[in-house]
């Protein structure tokens, strides 16, 4: 069954930098005290939501406004319902197609006789995989209308029984 609490959203433009991941790990952490459903969630759903939101961040500031100039700030907004957690991350970056990337990822690593922790690049797509494929996540990355793109990341509580 769904917890019951109030909606709760928010949203930060934050500038395109890695040096800002302390502001955004404060300002996720502000949510969580400042969301009257926030002390409902599970541990787990939680943490994966933060290292989720700045993977995705990250990811942003050094791919999607690589060569940007001046870059312009990532959009991040959290919604919490009692039906879940929704985070999205809005870059003003090129298209990218996520889909084929986990494909060609997932093929690589069925691939692989190697150790996978010797494994140098991708470590976010493969956390993200992860995410939707063991852990209930729904995970998507589309271009927005006007430019850009929004990386969603959203976890029902009926998801929450399943893992």
């Amino acid at each position: 069954m769904a917890p019951s609490f109030p909606c709760y959203s928010a949203h930060l433009p934050l500038a395109s930098s890695l040096t800002a991941v302390e502001q955004l790990l404060g300002w996720f952490e502000g949510c969580r005290s400042a969301a009257p459903g926030a002390a409902q969630l599970p541990e787990r759903m939680w943490l994966e939501a933060q290292m989720a939101l700045v993977e995705g961040f990250t990811n942003a500031v050094r791919h999607a406004h690589q060569g940007l100039e001046p870059a312009p700030a990532v959009q991040l907004e959290l919604e919490l319902s009692p039906a879940g957690l929704e985070l999205r991350i809005t870059d003003a970056g090129a298209p990218f197609d996520l889909t084929a990337a986990w494909e060609r990822l997932a093929a690589e690593l069925a691939a692989q006789a190697d150790d996978p922790l010797e494994r140098e690049a991708h470590w976010g797509l493969i956390l993200l995989l992860k995410l939707q494929q063991e852990r209930g996540w729904q995970i998507d990355y589309c271009p927005c209308e006007h430019g850009g793109n929004v990386l969603r990341l959203q976890h029902s509580f009926e998801a929450v029984a399943l893992c």
